[in-house]
């Protein structure tokens, strides 16, 4: 650290004016925990640059981690004043402000990025957020769709304002609106946006994980569902719910022992998550395993299972001698 801060000291008396240096000693002094001097290195290259937002979103990282979050949004505030058609400055204003659940201001501020850049993929994938935690799932779904659009034309395209946030990692987006897609019962919209995003990214294990899942779903494409499946789990062998398609396709397929030894694996690393819990219990019923079945399927109903599956659960567990038993909602 003491010869990369010794260059950028160098560069900085070469480059008076230079934000870069400055930059530089920055992030070494952020490194070393010393947000104090990280600060006034970051606000010195700011004060030589107003437009690099990347060095604004450095100084308000540092005062949110410290709890100044007010300071942060005073901050942005301050330097809208000598940039105020950056349209960067107003979705981070927008960020802070949905980090802290203030979702009226966050919308204002992400609408004003929009009206200044209607195509700034940042601020129609927060705004895709905030809808979508609203069960707003259209204006959501609009908004994951811009997102990934504004993304995909501005990739190599020369910006006005130096950032950062030009180019948001998009992929979770996909994953976003295949979900809402498959909420409104969209599954070949859904397919699609997940063979997207597997195509840009062989490797991105929630939409090789959401694909695999909606092939077992729909009963087609059992092989290529475990390829993929498989595939998600090499990226992500921790992941309970990649264990629990994997058990799925499995009991899709007839395989009844290989299911339960995944879904087994799913339970024991999500122990709160009813569905995965009735996916054990109807693989147990099928391999002929009638107690830890009952156990399973009324741990799912203890749980709250979802509407979906809880009239199944209560009539296989009727099935099996335990429906007078029962008091799930």
């Amino acid at each position: 650290w003491e010869v990369a801060a010794g260059e950028f000291r160098i560069a900085q008396r070469m480059e008076p004016g230079d934000a870069a240096p400055l930059f530089g000693l920055g992030r070494i002094a952020a490194l070393r925990k010393d947000p104090r001097q990280a600060l006034s290195h970051y606000e010195e290259a700011l004060r030589l640059d107003p437009r690099r937002v990347d060095l604004l979103e450095e100084i308000v990282s540092l005062r949110l981690q410290e709890g100044e979050i007010q300071v942060a949004i005073d901050r942005c505030l301050s330097q809208l004043k000598s940039s105020p058609r950056n349209p960067y400055i107003y979705g981070l204003l927008g960020r802070i402000c949905l980090s802290q659940g203030r979702e009226r201001d966050a919308e204002g501020y992400l609408r004003k990025a929009l009206e200044i850049d209607p195509n700034l993929p940042s601020a129609h994938l927060h705004l895709g957020r905030l809808y979508e935690k609203r069960h707003s799932d259209d204006l959501a779904i609009e908004h994951y769709r811009r997102a990934i659009n504004s993304a995909q034309s501005s990739k190599l395209k020369a910006q006005n304002w130096l950032t950062i946030d030009v180019n948001p990692a998009v992929l979770p987006v996909y994953v976003w609106l295949g979900s809402l897609y498959e909420t409104q019962g969209k599954w070949e919209e859904a397919r699609k946006v997940y063979e997207e995003a597997v195509a840009i990214d062989p490797q991105f294990a929630p939409a090789l994980n959401n694909l695999a899942w909606l092939y077992a779903e729909q009963g087609e494409n059992l092989d290529q569902a475990l390829s993929l499946a498989q595939r998600a789990k090499e990226v992500l062998p921790e992941d309970p719910f990649i264990s629990d398609t994997l058990g799925w396709i499995f009991y899709r397929k007839g395989l009844y022992p290989t299911a339960i030894r995944s879904l087994r694996e799913a339970v024991e690393k999500a122990l709160q998550n009813p569905t995965i819990h009735y996916h054990l219990g109807v693989a147990y019923r099928k391999h002929g395993e009638a107690d830890p079945a009952k156990g399973e399927l009324r741990e799912a109903l203890r749980l709250n299972l979802e509407a979906a599956h809880a009239g199944e659960a209560r009539r296989l567990l009727k099935e099996m001698g335990e429906g007078l038993q029962l008091k799930g909602k």
